[in-house]
C-alpha cells in the first residue's frame, strides 16, 4: 500500500505537472481533464504556483527566514526539497534548511532538537552535494552543531557529577569522549571522567582516563590538574586507602 507521504508527494507532483503543461500552452487539455472553465483554470494555476512553483517556494522560504520565522522557513525549504530535489537550487535549499533549524537553538540547557535536526540536514547536504559552493560553510556549521551537542552532554554530566550520581555522570562523559572527543569538550570530559571513576573507587579507570588526557591534550588547561590527580591517586594506592576513602580523598595521604 502506498504510504501517506508518497501519496501526497505523488499528488503534488501531478498538480505541478499541470502547471508545467499550462505554461507549455496545454491549457485546454488541463481544462478538459479537470472540467474547469478559463477563470477556474487561472485561479487553480495561481494556487498551484503558490504552493508548488520552485522559485515561489524559495522566495517565500527566504522571506520567512529573513523575518526570523525559522520554523516556517524550515517547513517551506523542506517542501521545496520534497517537490524539487533535482532542482539546480536544491543544494541552496538544503543548506538553508539546516540554518533554519540551527537558528531555533537557544542554549545548551534547553531542548537540543533544533541542533540535532540541523546536524542531520547538514550531514544530508554533504552526502548529496559534496562539491557545492556551500560545502565549506556547511562543514563549519556541522562542527558548530557537534560542539553544541557535546557541550550539552557535558553540561548534563557536570550536573550528575555535582549531585554525586557518578554512574550517570560517567555515562555522559563517556558519550562526549566517544562522539565529540575531537572537540574542546573532550578535555574537560576526560578530566571529570577520571574524577568520577575515582569517586566510585575505580582507580584503574581513573588513572587510565587522566593519563589519556595528559597524552591526548598536551596543551590542555586541565593538564596540571590531571597530573596532580594522578600523583594523588598513585599515593593513595601506595598508602592502601579503601574504596570509600578513594571516593572522598581530596589531599595526599
Amino acid at each position: 500500500m502506498m504510504g501517506r507521504s508518497a501519496s501526497r508527494r505523488g499528488g503534488a507532483l501531478a498538480l505541478a505537472a499541470c502547471v508545467a503543461l499550462t505554461a507549455a500552452g496545454c491549457t485546454k487539455a488541463v481544462q478538459e481533464f479537470f472540467g474547469l472553465d478559463s477563470a477556474e483554470t487561472a485561479g487553480s494555476i495561481a494556487d498551484l504556483n503558490q504552493y508548488h512553483d520552485p522559485l515561489v517556494l524559495l522566495t517565500r522560504a527566504d522571506k520567512l527566514y529573513d523575518k526570523r520565522n525559522y520554523m516556517e522557513a524550515a517547513m517551506t525549504y523542506e517542501r521545496f526539497l520534497e517537490l524539487h530535489h533535482l532542482h539546480p537550487k536544491a543544494d541552496y535549499a538544503q543548506f538553508r534548511l539546516g540554518l533554519s533549524d540551527l537558528k531555533q537553538f537557544r542554549s545548551i540547557d534547553r531542548d537540543m532538537e533544533p541542533v540535532t535536526k540541523a546536524l542531520k540536514a547538514f550531514q544530508s547536504f554533504l552526502v548529496a552535494y559534496p562539491d557545492s559552493q556551500y560545502a565549506t560553510e556547511v562543514r563549519a556549521y556541522q562542527r558548530t552543531c557537534r560542539l553544541y551537542l557535546g557541550e550539552s552532554d557535558l553540561y548534563i554530566g557536570r550536573f550528575y557529577f555535582r549531585k554525586g550520581v557518578y554512574p550517570a555522570a560517567i555515562s555522559r562523559f563517556e558519550e562526549v569522549i566517544k562522539e565529540y572527543g575531537d572537540l574542546p569538550v573532550g578535555e574537560e570530559s576526560l578530566y571529570l571522567l577520571g574524577q568520577a571513576y575515582a569517586a566510585t573507587g575505580d582507580q584503574e579507570q581513573a588513572r587510565k582516563r587522566l593519563q589519556q588526557l595528559v597524552k591526548q591534550y598536551p596543551g590542555s588547561t586541565f593538564q596540571e590538574k590531571a597530573k596532580e590527580r594522578l600523583v594523588q591517586l598513585n599515593s593513595d594506592n601506595a598508602c592502601g586507602a579503601s574504596s570509600a576513602e578513594h571516593a572522598a580523598v581530596s589531599t595526599l595521604c
